[in-house]
């Protein structure tokens, strides 16, 4: 298991930029609340004066969570909170402020899903050696009988219009293929191809591909 720290944004837009404390203006704006993700911190502490977020990515579903700038300690990832604005007064020019509210949240990985161009195999952690190399091992996914592809014509041999709703149970495997995983600069890789941290089992099948 791998554990890591991300910053959660809490993004809420109020009508009218001045006279009102952060504090009220949460209070009195959870209506127009934009929702609650992880951040991009390295987008918004790019943009400078203005804190503008890039991009927000669940940690439940995002299929790339590297995108997601992740801390190895609580402290890490406060100390950059420290420095991230809690408002982005870029917004005031069309009578809007952006409120941002920030907390740090704490996620266990157990598993090392690999992409293979379209598809997804399941892979769970087994050992962890150093912070940027860990042993997997194949997992076995068995595929919902219930679920049938549905294919109309298009393509070299015609078009599933439902592949998105394929689902699996997954089973650890004593005899799964076990293999290295290193952390590099484009994130986790094996002899296999790429691998993404994640906190289900995931296997997909890409029958249009």
């Amino acid at each position: 298991m791998i554990v890591k720290f991300f910053i959660e944004v809490d993004k809420v837009i109020r009508e009218g930029g001045e006279g009102i404390s952060l504090q009220d203006a949460f209070a009195h704006n959870k209506p127009r609340n934009f929702g609650r993700g992880i951040a991009n911190i390295h987008s918004m502490m790019d943009s400078g004066d203005y804190l503008i977020p890039a991009g927000l990515y669940d940690v439940d579903t995002s299929p790339h969570q590297s995108d997601a700038i992740s801390f190895n300690s609580r402290i890490e990832a406060d100390m950059h909170i420290s420095g991230l604005s809690a408002v982005d007064t870029n917004w005031r020019r069309t009578g809007k402020t952006v409120l941002y509210g920030f907390k740090v949240v704490r996620v266990e990985f157990k598993y090392a899903n690999m992409h293979g161009w379209s598809d997804v195999h399941p892979y769970e952690i087994v050992r962890v050696i150093s912070d940027k190399t860990v042993v997997v091992r194949e997992m076995v996914a068995e595929k919902d009988p219930e679920f049938k592809p549905d294919f109309i014509p298009g393509g070299f041999a015609g078009h599933c219009t439902n592949q998105s709703k394929q689902t699996y149970t997954y089973k650890s495997c004593d005899d799964g293929h076990l293999m290295k995983i290193r952390l590099g600069k484009k994130g986790w890789k094996s002899q296999m191809g790429r691998h993404f941290l994640s906190t289900e089992p995931r296997k997909f099948y890409d029958y249009n591909f």
